[in-house]
Order: C-alpha cells, then structure tokens, then sequence
C-alpha cells in the first residue's frame, strides 16, 4: 500500500507521543508515529512546531533540555519524517542541551554555520553558538 498523502506534523501530536499523557490521544499519536516509522504515513515537521513542542516540554511540563534534546533527535530520524535539514537540526538540539540558549537562537546559529552565513542580532548569545554573528552598526 503506497503512503498517504503527506501532512505537517503539529505540535500538539508530538506532544502526545512524548509525553503519552492523554488516554485518547496519545495512543491515537503513537500510532500515527509508527505508521512513519513504516512509511505508511509521511509528514513534515517545520521550525516552528520544533520551537513551540521545545517551549512547551522545558516551560510547561518542566523536561529537562538534553532529554528533550535527545527526544526530538530521535524523532528527526524517523524516515517518514521529512526536514528541512536534519543535520541543520541535530546541531541545533545538541547546542541547546549543553547552553542556556534558547532553541529559536539554535536553530538559527545551525542554519547560518550550515549555509556560511552570519546572524545579526543584539544578542550576544550566538557568541556561545559557534557561528558567525555581529550586531547592527
């Protein structure tokens, strides 16, 4: 049977899967996960679902960062998974479980190493991110 039609992934579906907290939906979420892990379904997961699904894990149930960290990277290599750079990605999660960083300036300083960019920003955090940064003049 070929793969139904591909969807972007939600925040709120991840949230299920990880934390298996609701009685109906995260069974119905863990299904649907494995059924990429099968390629019977496919999805696409966006910068901002990963920000939000970040916030929410650390602020909202209090997870700590290299757990989520190591939770989304396993996620991100699920074949019915498509990103925009997995390795952008897996970069990103790796720096933000060992900074204070916010996920947001990870994502942003991977993207730039990864595309020989430089960020601009008042932010001196990116200082902590290996990548090339200034701030406005």
């Amino acid at each position: 049977m070929p793969p139904k039609k591909a969807s972007f992934l939600d925040t709120n579906v991840i949230l299920r899967f990880l934390l298996g907290d609701d009685p109906e939906q995260s069974p119905r979420a863990t299904a649907f996960i494995r059924g990429l892990e099968k390629g019977v379904e496919r999805s696409e997961l966006e910068d901002c679902v990963v920000v939000e699904t970040v916030w929410v894990l650390e602020k909202g149930f209090e997870v700590p960062r290299h757990e989520i960290a190591r939770k989304l990277s396993s996620l991100a290599e699920i074949s019915g998974i498509r990103y925009r750079g997995k390795r952008v990605l897996q970069d990103a999660l790796s720096r933000f479980a060992g900074t204070t960083c916010d996920i947001a300036d990870c994502l942003l300083a991977a993207r730039a190493r990864n595309r020989g960019m430089e960020v601009l920003s008042f932010d001196e955090d990116f200082a902590k991110l290996g990548c090339e940064w200034r701030k406005p003049e």
